[in-house]
C-alpha cells in the first residue's frame, strides 16, 4: 500500500467515526424529546399508563408542588388514586380549555447537564413549556413542567 492509500483509509475511518458519533448524538437528543412528547401526549389524553413517566415524589407542575402533596398520602392505594385523578383532571382541564397537542411546536433540547435534561416546546407562538427530565435507576422521569418565565 502506498502512503496515499494509507492516508485515504485513515480519513475514511475518521469520517465513519464522526458520522456514527453524530448519529448517536442525534438519537440521544431525539430520545429525550420523544420521551417528553409521549409523556405530554399521554397526560393530555388522560392515558393513566403515563404515570410511570413521572417522578411523583418530586414532581412539580406549573407552579404546584405535586410531589409534596403526593408524599403526604399514607398508602399506595391513595397514591394510585391520586395519580389517576391527577392525570384525568389534567386531561379534562386541557380539553375544556380548548388545548390541542399540535399547538406545541419547535420541540428542542433547551439545557442538559449531568443531573437533568430540559426539553422546550413552544405553544401559541409566545409561550414556552419546559420539561425537566432526570434518570432514576436508568429510566427517564419527568420531574417538572413549567412555563418559561
Amino acid at each position: 500500500m502506498t502512503k496515499e492509500d494509507n492516508r485515504f483509509i485513515a480519513y475514511l475511518v475518521l469520517g465513519i467515526v464522526v458520522v456514527i458519533g453524530v448519529i448517536f448524538w442525534g438519537v440521544r437528543q431525539d430520545n429525550e424529546i420523544s420521551f417528553c412528547r409521549r409523556t405530554l401526549s399521554g397526560l393530555i389524553k388522560g392515558d393513566v399508563s403515563v404515570e410511570k413517566s413521572l417522578d411523583w415524589f418530586s414532581f412539580k407542575a406549573i407552579g404546584n408542588d405535586i410531589g409534596a402533596e403526593y408524599s403526604k398520602l399514607p398508602n399506595e392505594n391513595e397514591r394510585a388514586y391520586f395519580r389517576k385523578a391527577f392525570i384525568l383532571n389534567l386531561a379534562l382541564a386541557f380539553k375544556n380549555a380548548g388545548g390541542r397537542f399540535n399547538a406545541f411546536t419547535n420541540w428542542r433540547l433547551a439545557d442538559k447537564d449531568s443531573q437533568k435534561t430540559v426539553v422546550a416546546a413552544d405553544c401559541l407562538g409566545n409561550k414556552t413549556l419546559l420539561f425537566s427530565v432526570v434518570k432514576i435507576s436508568g429510566k427517564r422521569k419527568l420531574v417538572a413542567l413549567q412555563w418559561k418565565g
